[in-house]
């Protein structure tokens, strides 16, 4: 039997009889009331600065201020290292400054440790022209095959050939672009394919194929309020009457079949002679 070292009560423990003993022990708090107040109230320093001090943590330094009832204040508000940093809306410091080439140095040779490539190679930008397996990001092709078309200059050259012939103007209603807010997305023009994009691979980048409409224009293109097929061809109209045609209610039996059934089914009858 020893004393406890809080409350002098006789335990079998090492040092405590409770946990309630072990967490009110002043020694497991290395600083006083007074010291933590001064520190953080009259001279202003924050949790991390004092934590410093006294080799803790931030929570724990926190969490003596809540244990001694000292008022705490809200994150940057003292005169620690939080509140010597740029705050969101403050102006920085190092505005109208400049590195030195000393630092510049520094910097790029940390760079280069990290794995980083420079910029320039030969006064041009190394990344310029490296496609396929040449780009870092290369994941053995699988890119969608409708992004590799939009990518190649056929396609950039046959979109601008669309918009010249149509004079940014949409077929269907004559919005024009010009007068278009393109910030919003619903008001943007595309260049639509009369032959499906998948129906005919010639056909994907030629001019004659294409044509100018705007957002709400392609979407009822496309929808079933376009009953007279306009801006598609032949093979695409038949998929769009066949997208549209109403489901059969009798696939194999024709309504007086259906009816008779029905009424045999109701009476408990087995022959089709026992209905009349």
């Amino acid at each position: 039997m020893r004393p406890c070292e809080q409350c002098g009560k006789p335990t079998n423990k090492k040092r405590f009889c409770s946990m309630a003993c072990k967490s009110a022990w002043p020694g497991r708090i290395p600083v006083s009331k007074e010291w933590l107040r001064a520190r953080y109230i009259d001279e202003g320093l924050d949790c991390p600065a004092i934590a410093r001090m006294v080799n803790r943590d931030n929570k724990s330094v926190w969490s003596w201020l809540k244990k001694f009832n000292i008022p705490t204040r809200s994150r940057g508000c003292g005169n620690g290292s939080f509140a010597t940093r740029r705050q969101k809306g403050q102006r920085s410091t190092f505005i109208g400054r400049k590195h030195s080439c000393e630092s510049r140095e520094k910097m790029r040779q940390a760079r280069l440790r990290d794995g980083g490539v420079p910029y320039l190679k030969d006064g041009k930008p190394w990344m310029k022209g490296r496609k396929g397996p040449l780009a870092p990001t290369w994941k053995g092709g699988c890119t969608p095959l409708r992004q590799k078309v939009s990518g190649t200059q056929q396609w950039k050259d046959a979109v601008k050939a669309v918009w010249k012939r149509d004079d940014a103007v949409c077929q269907r209603c004559g919005l024009e672009a010009r007068n278009v807010d393109f910030s919003i997305r619903m008001n943007r023009f595309h260049v639509h394919h009369i032959v499906s994009f998948s129906d005919n691979e010639k056909l994907r980048c030629e001019p004659s194929n294409l044509v100018l409409l705007c957002n709400p224009c392609h979407k009822w293109v496309h929808s079933r309020k376009n009953k007279k097929h306009d801006f598609l061809n032949d093979k695409t109209r038949w998929k769009a009457r066949q997208r549209n045609r109403p489901k059969p209610v009798f696939e194999q039996l024709d309504l007086f079949e259906c009816a008779c059934r029905n009424l045999r089914d109701a009476e408990g009858s087995t022959g089709q002679g026992e209905l009349f």
